[in-house]
């Protein structure tokens, strides 16, 4: 139920006004999928994600993996509130939910700079 109220769909799932551009409707799949721009959501990315964010976090709880979360890029804010919404129906205390944006976006690629990392020190890195 709370991810219906961070998308916008709990009141009423009929097609409202957004504002991505330019006006135009939403239709439920999109709001699903997070490819619509809800004007008075609290989140952009849509319920699969939302999902997504609850089957992790239940797994890093259920494995007892160690750490904080963090929604890196936040727009709304509205992924930290559910994550911070889980933290405290689990009744956890001693967990932060870290928020980070860049509040400009990122800079344009510069095709002249490429990064040179030898390949050998990536696989020792992560495989």
């Amino acid at each position: 139920m709370g991810t219906r109220f961070l998308e916008n769909t709990f009141y009423s799932l009929k097609k409202k006004k957004v504002k991505k551009c330019h006006e135009r409707s939403y239709t439920l799949s999109e709001r699903i999928e997070g490819r619509d721009c809800p004007r008075y959501a609290d989140t952009t990315i849509g319920l699969k994600r939302l999902e997504n964010i609850e089957y992790c976090f239940n797994e890093i709880i259920r494995n007892n993996f160690p750490g904080d979360f963090i929604e890196p890029g936040v727009r709304r804010g509205g992924a930290t509130i559910f994550m911070k919404a889980l933290l405290k129906s689990a009744d956890i205390n001693d967990r932060n939910v870290w928020v980070t944006d860049s509040f400009g976006g990122l800079p344009k690629p510069d095709s002249m700079k490429t990064m040179n990392i030898n390949l050998d020190l990536v696989n020792i890195a992560f495989y």
